[in-house]
C-alpha cells in the first residue's frame, strides 16, 4: 500500500544481476544475485530486518569450478532453496558440466544462509542421461513448509515438475508435458511417424511459474508454442 523511499545507493560491491529477494521466518530478508564470474559465482545480501538496516554481503560458493548464472530461491521459515545454472558459455564456445551445456544445480541452506549444507548438486533425474542442459529463465521454485517444487519449462523437451516432501533432501520428477522424442537436439528434425514429413508438436514456450500450496499441492503455469 506505502512504499518507501527510492533507494541512493546499491546494497552489493560487485556487479551482479538476475536477483531473488525473500523474507525469512526470523525477519530478516535476503537477496540472492549471479555476478557471472568464478571468484563469485553468487552473490548473498542479507539484512537483520526486511526493509530496514545495513546489508551484509556474503558469496556462495560452488564445487563446479564454473560461474553460476540466473538463480532462482525461494524460502520457508529459516530454509533457503536456490537454483542455478552451470555457465552454458556459448554456441561457438560451449561449456559442458557433467554431460550437460547449461547444467541445473541445487543449494540448500537450513540456517538462513550462514551455511549451505547441499552445494552444486544436480538431482540425479535431471541429469545428462534425461537432458542435454538447461536454458535461462526457463525454470521456477517454490516452497511451503518441508515441500519444495522445481518446475523447469523447456523448449523441444519434457516439461517436468520436480517435488520433494522432506525440504529439498530426496525429489520426485513428473512429467508434466512428455516431449516426444527425448535428447532432442535443435534442428534435428521431428518426422514422429517416419512418413517423411516433418510434424508440427505442441512443446513450452520456456516461460512459467510454480506456487506450492500450504496443503504441499504444487501448482504449474506455462506458455505452450
Amino acid at each position: 500500500g506505502v512504499w518507501g523511499s527510492s533507494p541512493t545507493a546499491r546494497i552489493e560491491t560487485v556487479r551482479t544481476g538476475w536477483p531473488s529477494v525473500a523474507g525469512l521466518q526470523n525477519g530478516s530478508e535476503v537477496v540472492i544475485s549471479h555476478s557471472g564470474s568464478v571468484a563469485n559465482p553468487l552473490v548473498m545480501n542479507r539484512r537483520n530486518t526486511a526493509g530496514s538496516g545495513s546489508w551484509i554481503q556474503s558469496t556462495i560458493s560452488t564445487t563446479t569450478g564454473n560461474a553460476l548464472i540466473w538463480p532462482r530461491m525461494a524460502t520457508s521459515g529459516n530454509n533457503i532453496h536456490v537454483v542455478a545454472l552451470v555457465d552454458p558459455g556459448t554456441q561457438q564456445s560451449p561449456i559442458i558440466y557433467q554431460g550437460q551445456q547449461g547444467a541445473m544445480v541445487y543449494y540448500r541452506s537450513t540456517d538462513g544462509g550462514n551455511t549451505w549444507d547441499i552445494n552444486s548438486y544436480i538431482i540425479p533425474d535431471i541429469d545428462q542421461n534425461f537432458f542435454t542442459g538447461f536454458s535461462g529463465d526457463a525454470y521456477a521454485i517454490s516452497a511451503n513448509g518441508n515441500n519444495v517444487a522445481i518446475a523447469i519449462f523447456n523448449q523441444l523437451a519434457d516439461i517436468v515438475l520436480l517435488k520433494s516432501t522432506d525440504n529439498g533432501t530426496t525429489w520426485t520428477k513428473s512429467i508434466i508435458a512428455d516431449f516426444p522424442i527425448d535428447l532432442y537436439q535443435i534442428d534435428q528434425g521431428l518426422d514422429i511417424n517416419g512418413d517423411m514429413i516433418y510434424d508440427t508438436v505442441w512443446t513450452c514456450d520456456g516461460a512459467g511459474t510454480v506456487v506450492v500450496a500450504p496443503n504441499g499441492t504444487a501448482h504449474v503455469f506455462f506458455g505452450l508454442m
